[in-house]
């Protein structure tokens, strides 16, 4: 989206816009010009001139051009615009955006405009998008390729002026919000297969619906439950939904809780701290499509937001949304609903200050709990992005360079408090709790 009307920044930097290469270059030519005229040498004086000339075109063209597009884009409404994928996109995934962009006919010799936007995301280095534009109407498709999960935004967008050589460059932002939503590493279609059956089970089935309807068994519906097979006789009669299936309550451990604690953890190490949150994050995604693949009732909560919600198969997108913008965060403020039994899953980092608050709160419900934790571990010599094992050495986006690897105390100081968190939390009361690394 784009802002009509919105004020060009006249930033004090634009009235000198030389590059580096361009100071370097002024500085030589003067140099030139000033040791010819003191030795009253013909060619360096030429020469000295002619450079100095260059690099003064350079830099006043550029200015001029910069009036021009000032003047422009303050009479022209909507002058601008970035639309990137509303319905966001996976890691690793070619991607599109569309550019339009109106610019004035008029440039001035030897400059060249072009078109840059910036989508930051913490822990991340922003992804940039350029395209160079010509005179008048430009429609632009610019594919890039995001790397890492996050709610990747910008705030504006920048029309760039420079000249061939290279002297000078300088911008103009203008006001543009936009936001990429970059998901997990998780594909949600295996949330869409059957359920596995069991031996025998299918045989069982196919004999149940040989016989009549008033010979069926009936169960009372649970949410989740298939609708197509509600008892609409039975419900006619009693006001309560009930199955015309023979089978028998779903156990309680058939209703999973997956928590996400994303609280901050002091011996994770800070150069891998992203890419730890966002194998917790995809691990945790991953549990909660397995589970909506083998027909389980699935709820998903976060420790610094409100009450849980339930996650269906059709809703699978809009969990991977939500994930998609998790950070770091040690905020505590979920609300546990009382009276169920669930099965709980919580993904989380050892050293959390949100784990004593949350079992303090469990101890109050039955059913089982689950704790995981990832690992980290020394990388193998060709290290892979998104595995666990892999988590201390990976390629940055858009380059082969790998990132920097963690110390070896600072590795030992993580293994030591993830030991101390499994003794700590591998304990047997009113509620059984199993701590894993992952």
């Amino acid at each position: 989206m784009s802002f009509q009307g919105s004020p060009i920044k006249r930033l004090p930097r634009n009235l000198f816009s030389l590059t580096r290469w361009g100071i370097v270059f002024s500085l030589l030519s003067l140099m030139i010009l000033v040791v010819g005229a003191l030795r009253m040498e013909l060619a360096a004086i030429l020469w000295g001139s002619a450079f100095s000339l260059i690099a003064l075109y350079c830099l006043l063209a550029n200015r001029i051009m910069q009036s021009v597009l000032r003047r422009y884009f303050d009479k022209t409404p909507d002058p601008l615009d970035c639309t990137l994928p509303s319905d966001g996109v996976f890691p690793l995934n070619l991607t599109t955006a569309e550019v339009s962009a109106d610019i004035p006919r008029y440039r001035a010799p030897g400059l060249k405009i072009g078109f840059e936007i910036s989508l930051s995301w913490p822990g991340r280095d922003s992804l940039r998008l350029r395209s160079d534009l010509h005179g008048g109407r430009n429609r632009r498709t610019l594919e890039f390729t995001p790397s890492y999960r996050g709610c990747f935004q910008s705030r504006e967008v920048h029309i760039v002026v420079a000249d061939l050589l290279g002297f000078t460059r300088s911008s103009l932002p203008l006001p543009l919000a936009e936001r990429l939503r970059v998901y997990p590493s998780v594909r949600p279609e295996s949330a869409g297969r059957p359920p596995s059956r069991e031996g025998g089970q299918e045989d069982d089935q196919k004999r149940r619906t040989r016989r009549s309807e008033e010979l069926l068994e009936v169960r009372k519906y649970f949410p989740g439950d298939d609708i197509r097979k509600v008892h609409w006789k039975v419900f006619a009669h009693t006001s309560e939904l009930f199955l015309r299936i023979g089978e028998e309550t779903p156990p309680p451990e058939s209703r999973f809780l997956v928590i996400l604690d994303p609280a901050p953890s002091p011996v994770v190490p800070a150069q891998i701290a992203a890419d730890y949150l966002d194998d917790l994050v995809e691990r945790c995604a991953a549990a909660v499509l397995e589970a909506l693949a083998h027909g389980f009732q699935v709820f998903f909560a976060l420790c610094d937001l409100g009450q849980p919600r339930e996650i269906t198969v059709e809703k699978n997108r809009q969990l991977l949304a939500q994930l998609a913008g998790v950070w770091w965060s040690d905020r505590y403020a979920l609300e546990l609903p009382r009276h169920q039994r669930y099965q709980v899953l919580i993904f989380s980092s050892p050293g959390s200050g949100n784990l004593p608050r949350l079992f303090e709160e469990l101890e109050t419900r039955g059913g089982d709990v689950k704790l995981f934790f990832p690992q980290i571990t020394m990388p193998d010599r060709k290290p892979e992005r998104g595995s666990v094992r892999r988590l201390v050495l990976r390629p940055l986006a858009g380059k082969g360079s790998p990132s920097p690897q963690i110390g070896r105390e600072e590795l030992q100081r993580f293994r030591k408090v993830l030991d101390e968190e499994i003794g700590r939390w591998s304990r047997r009361g009113k509620w059984k709790v199993a701590v894993e690394t992952i």
